[in-house]
Order: C-alpha cells, then structure tokens, then sequence
C-alpha cells in the first residue's frame, strides 16, 4: 500500500478533498480484501477522462493510481479494475426532465450519435450489473489495472 499512502499524504497537504475521498475508499478496499472478503478483487465505479477540464485531470488521476495500485498489488492476489459506466440514474433523469421539449430532442439526438450501441444511456441492470459480476468473480482472475467502459461505444467514438 505504499503508493496509496503516499498518494494520500499529498492529497492531504494539497487539500484535495474528493483525491483523499477516492484514496480512502481503495485504502479500506484492500485491508478488507486482505483480511475478511473471500474474493480478491477491488472494482472502482469510475468516469471518462474524456474532459480538458480540472475535473478531467482528477479523473485521470484516478485511473493511474488503479493500473498503479493493481501492479503494487498483484502480486498479494489482488485485482485492482475500474468501471467507467454510462447508465441512466436519478440524476440523468431529472436532468432530462429539466429540459423543454426541443432541448430534450436535440440531447437525444446527440445520444444517438454519440453513443453507436442504442442510442441512449444503459441500464444498470441490463449492461452494468453483469460486468461488475464477472470482475468480482473468479472468471477475471487474471484481470487486473483494466478501465473498463461500458457506455455503449461512447469512449471509442470520441
């Protein structure tokens, strides 16, 4: 866990606040995963770096440190992955609902566009769900430091 605790040390003395948030959270991950899980697999719910923005460079962040923290600990038997869903939440659906009728269309068109494999947003269960399965199971046990979209194509069509 070295990198990890040096990764927090400096987020604190920056006062990054969502950095110590998501470090925490893998920190608490592996000492369970080490200690009380029967399965050695850490999945991280992340997003798309896509952005030029600050909160594109965060992001990345946090891909580094899951490819850097899954070669750190590899080799303890556990697999380190993140996914980086586009599904539909609460959120999504009151932003949609915010929108006037001609604004709706014109964003579900660019949907459609942007995204080759429906269109739209998954669902949760539907395309999310199985993914996080497999990751936990041991039928991905030899994969670990993967990102792994599941947007219907957003990401590969950018």
């Amino acid at each position: 866990m070295p990198s990890l605790l040096r990764s927090f040390a400096l987020c604190r003395r920056r006062r990054l606040v969502e950095c110590r948030k998501v470090l925490l959270q893998l920190i608490t991950a592996v000492r369970l995963s080490l200690t009380k899980w029967t399965t050695r697999s850490v999945i991280r719910l992340g997003q798309h770096s896509l952005s030029r923005s600050p909160g594109g460079s965060s992001k990345g962040a946090v891909h580094t440190w899951t490819r850097t923290v899954a070669r750190e600990w590899g080799p303890s038997g556990i697999r380190v992955n993140a996914v980086l869903p586009y599904v539909n939440t609460p959120m999504f659906d009151k932003y949609t609902s915010s929108l006037g009728p001609e604004e709706l269309a014109a964003y579900q068109e660019q949907l459609r566009k942007d995204i080759p494999l429906g269109g739209t947003f998954g669902n949760a269960e539907r395309d999310l769900a199985p993914v996080l399965v497999f990751l936990a199971s041991d039928a991905s046990h030899f994969i670990t430091g993967q990102l792994l979209p599941v947007d219907g194509g957003f990401a590969a069509v950018r």
